[in-house]
């Protein structure tokens, strides 16, 4: 039973959800049925599994987690996540998620996203490959403790036609603060298309690059907003939680309150563009 049910398909799992009344086993590899009820977008079952939706499978991987992961749940975080500076008004003001989606044209989200569940378990086993390495664990550790402190304050603001919008400092930012991680779909790389998006971040584990990016041109968060400068006062990272590796966006120095908060994007983003210029 659990080979087949590990293989199964939409038709088969219809036929086994309903002949099959123990709905809380799990197969070799730990999923339940409200796992692969969610893999092949059986949906309309999972309302009678909820009893299954906190169980892991052997990724440590709920099915209440895989909804988020997959971006099949709405969002459910701050009711107003971004402050925007209106220069007509001179003011600042809250913008909520369907205001985001209205005048910037991509959705908000809080974490990172996966295109399929299969992206999610190949990054989840080579961070934990890549992590048993004794120093690796050491230097995630001190990066955990050096940028758990506050969240620091941001807005947008309109910058020019050139460059459209930028993201900027709300309050003063000591050095070694972290701005946010930077967020959106993880998928697979496509080179011919990726040069013409302007919000591809490489998806990479500590040192090591991927076969994905993280794409936040239709769904991301304010540090989308990021733009380049030769001198840069931010800088990416990578930190390691609960089996991903993220990539954080972090102060090189202390940042004025209203400065403009900048990174270099790096040569290979230049090769199929203009020059870039430095922001005023």
């Amino acid at each position: 039973m659990k080979k087949s049910f590990f293989q199964s398909s939409k038709a088969y799992l219809k036929n086994w959800f309903e002949l099959y009344q123990d709905k809380s086993v799990q197969d070799d590899q730990g999923q339940t049925l409200a796992h692969h009820c969610i893999r092949l977008g059986c949906y309309e079952y999972l309302p009678r599994l909820i009893a299954l939706w906190d169980i892991p499978n052997h990724d440590k991987v709920t099915p209440r987690e895989l909804l988020d992961f997959l971006d099949i749940t709405p969002e459910t975080g701050s009711e107003r996540p971004l402050t925007v500076y209106r220069r007509k008004e001179q003011r600042f003001e809250e913008f909520s998620q369907d205001d985001i989606l209205k005048h910037f044209k991509f959705r908000y989200i809080e974490g990172l996203k996966f295109q399929k569940y299969e992206y999610l378990q190949w990054i989840r086993n080579r961070c934990h490959k890549t992590f048993l390495q004794e120093e690796l664990k050491k230097h995630n550790l001190w990066k955990q403790c050096l940028y758990k402190s506050r969240v620091c304050k941001t807005y947008v603001k309109w910058v020019s036609p050139l460059v459209g919008y930028g993201l900027f400092a709300k309050e003063d930012i000591p050095a070694y603060s972290c701005i946010g991680e930077y967020v959106g779909l993880v998928r697979k790389r496509k080179r011919s298309l990726d040069k013409y998006n302007d919000y591809i971040f490489g998806c990479v584990i500590a040192y090591e690059d991927t076969p994905f990016v993280i794409d936040a041109q239709e769904r991301g968060n304010h540090t989308r907003f990021i733009n380049h400068s030769d001198t840069p006062n931010l800088r990416s990272t990578w930190l390691m939680q609960e089996g991903i590796c993220h990539i954080m966006l972090v102060t090189e120095q202390k940042i004025p309150q209203d400065t403009q908060l900048t990174y270099d994007y790096g040569a290979d983003y230049w090769k199929k563009r203009t020059e870039p210029f430095e922001l005023s």
